[in-house]
Order: C-alpha cells, then sequence, then structure tokens
C-alpha cells in the first residue's frame, strides 16, 4: 500500500503526540514532601519484620540497661513498631523508645500499651522536654521526639531548642523564630530527611531578613 506525503505527516504527528503522553505520565509533576520518590523509597527501605525485630533486639540487648526491660513486648510491622508490657520507671520507658525509634527500618513506635510500674507523677511532668511540641497521635508524639534526637545536636540545639513542631499524620510544621532563611532552609532540609517524615510546612519568622553569608 503506498502513502502519501500528507499521511506520512499525519502518522509523524500522532507518533511525537504519543511520545509526549508517555513522557508526561513519567515525569509529572510531584507533591511537595520529603524530596524522595516514595515509590522507590519503599522498595530500598523495605526490610522484613523479622529483621527489624532482629535489629531492635539487638539494639536492646547489647544496652547496659537491658536488664530493665524484660518484660517489654516488641512487635514491628511494616515499620511500625508496636511496644508492650511494663519497665519499672519513666527513665526507663524514655531511654528504650529513644533507642529503638532512631534504628533504621523504624517509620513509627507506639509505646501507648508501655505501662511504667513506678509511676512518679512530677517525673512524669518533668519527663517532657519541649511541652511547646503538638501532636495528633502517639505516633506523631514518636516522630517528633525522633525529630529533636536528630536536631538536637551541634549548632542545631541552641538555634532550634525554642522552635515548636505541631505533627498530624506525618505532616510536620514547624513555627517559632529563626535566625535567617539559610538557617531556616538548613533545619527544614535535616527534618525532611526523618525516616517517618511526610512533609514539613514552615511558618518560621525570620529574625534577620538581611543577613547575607
Amino acid at each position: 500500500m503506498s502513502l502519501t506525503v500528507k499521511s506520512i505527516a499525519s502518522l509523524a504527528f500522532l507518533v511525537a503526540i504519543s511520545s509526549l503522553s508517555l513522557n508526561a505520565e513519567g515525569y509529572g509533576s510531584r507533591p511537595h514532601g520529603n524530596g524522595k520518590d516514595n515509590s522507590l523509597a519503599a522498595v530500598a527501605n523495605s526490610i522484613s519484620d523479622q529483621e527489624l525485630n532482629r535489629r531492635i533486639h539487638k539494639q536492646i540487648d547489647d544496652s547496659w540497661y537491658a536488664r530493665g526491660y524484660r518484660d517489654v513486648k516488641i512487635h514491628a510491622s511494616d515499620g511500625t513498631v508496636t511496644l508492650s508490657g511494663s519497665v519499672e520507671t519513666e527513665k526507663d520507658k524514655n531511654e528504650i523508645e529513644s533507642s529503638i525509634r532512631n534504628i533504621e527500618g523504624v517509620k513509627a513506635l507506639n509505646s501507648k500499651r508501655l505501662v511504667v510500674k513506678n509511676a512518679n507523677p512530677k517525673e512524669r511532668s518533668t519527663a517532657r522536654e519541649f511541652p511547646q511540641d503538638r501532636f495528633a497521635t502517639q505516633k506523631d508524639d514518636q516522630l517528633n521526639r525522633k525529630i529533636r534526637d536528630n536536631i538536637s545536636k551541634g549548632w542545631l540545639w541552641d538555634s532550634h531548642k525554642d522552635i515548636t513542631l505541631q505533627t498530624s499524620n506525618g505532616i510536620v510544621t514547624v513555627l517559632g523564630n529563626i535566625d535567617d532563611a539559610k538557617a531556616e532552609e538548613k533545619l527544614i532540609g535535616e527534618i525532611k530527611k526523618i525516616e517517618g517524615v511526610k512533609s514539613v510546612i514552615s511558618n518560621l519568622r525570620i529574625q534577620n531578613k538581611n543577613y547575607k553569608w
């Protein structure tokens, strides 16, 4: 069958349109979040529940304070770790929470069912180091604490100890004052890297808008 010049041009046009459609599907706009391709991250970071349990038990069993956690039960499912049972003091609870939530592969931590045997109301009231932080669920509370664990180091500590974290379903809103735009950018960047953070909203007030690096 012979093709005219006109029909060849029409065919080429259709092929070009199809190619553009395929490219649009592959490189469309993405929601602002932690800057990661979530589908690829899920594959790369997917470790089995058995492996995550192994990592947690190794971390706890190798610790000098492991004896205080004999009555703690640990269950991991799809990156979410649930603690149940009992510990002796509020300090013991805080230590095991901090140890577990920073293990690679832990996306969320739920310790609502972990009971403190010798609960001291005064100790509990002073246990929260950043009382200004707010959260929608117990998992969001642990995510706030995980963020604090990571940003309360080095130069970040003095600069950001007075900010407020408000977290709901993994979405973190940061409020308060910060020195300059560069410091804001660095802080938000550090928070986005933390496993479990879906996106970050900055409501920070920049104090020195004319500061130049």
